[in-house]
């Protein structure tokens, strides 16, 4: 058989609180169980940070390579799931950065994936009875193409020789091209020739 306990106000606020159930017979016999309940009313906790990779200094604005870590935490009944989302303010779009997790973790990306612009970073962190925190973190990726090195060696009447390098990740450029005339004709090279 089974039975409800109508639990009155003095079981409003959190904490562990202890069920004793006794039953007996008609011959006088009895006997007891015990069951403790714990109840969670503490919303959990979360904090997100970001860095450079081995930097100390929290950034809020990004560029290349960063290490986003998110802190979760709850006392009573545990994580029960947690997610870290980039949303870029200007098309609501949403991209997941680390997905279902339940401790504390880190994730290494590379910012020039996305476009330019404001962004927010969202924690949404959900304990074992299903209370949710969702934490914010405003941030602006920049990632501004640098200008190439060049070097030239010019020696007499001889050619000219051109050198160029890029102090950048070179996966980050799409194209490269010149100009003699001052920017009225392009010539497109491929990244890997020579000229």
């Amino acid at each position: 058989a089974t039975f409800t306990i109508p639990l009155d106000s003095s079981f409003s606020s959190g904490g562990k609180y202890l069920f004793k159930v006794s039953v007996s017979d008609y011959s006088g016999n009895s006997c007891y169980d015990v069951l403790t309940y714990q109840k969670d009313i503490t919303a959990p906790t979360g904090s997100v940070s970001v860095k450079t990779e081995g930097g100390t200094t929290e950034l809020t604005t990004l560029s290349d390579i960063v290490v986003f870590t998110a802190a979760v935490s709850d006392s009573e009944s545990g994580i029960k799931e947690a997610t870290l989302k980039l949303k870029n303010l200007s098309t609501n779009e949403e991209s997941l950065l680390i997905n279902s997790f339940t401790i504390g973790t880190t994730a290494r990306k590379d910012t020039s994936l996305y476009a330019d612009g404001d962004y927010q970073l969202i924690l949404t962190v959900k304990n074992g009875v299903d209370l949710v925190t969702t934490v914010t973190k405003n941030v602006t990726i920049d990632n501004r193409i640098l200008a190439p090195n060049l070097t030239t060696d010019v020696t007499g009447n001889s050619d000219a020789t051109i050198a160029w390098s890029y102090p950048h990740q070179m996966d980050r450029l799409a194209g490269l091209k010149y100009s003699t005339d001052n920017g009225t004709t392009w010539h497109d090279v491929s990244i890997g020739e020579s000229k």
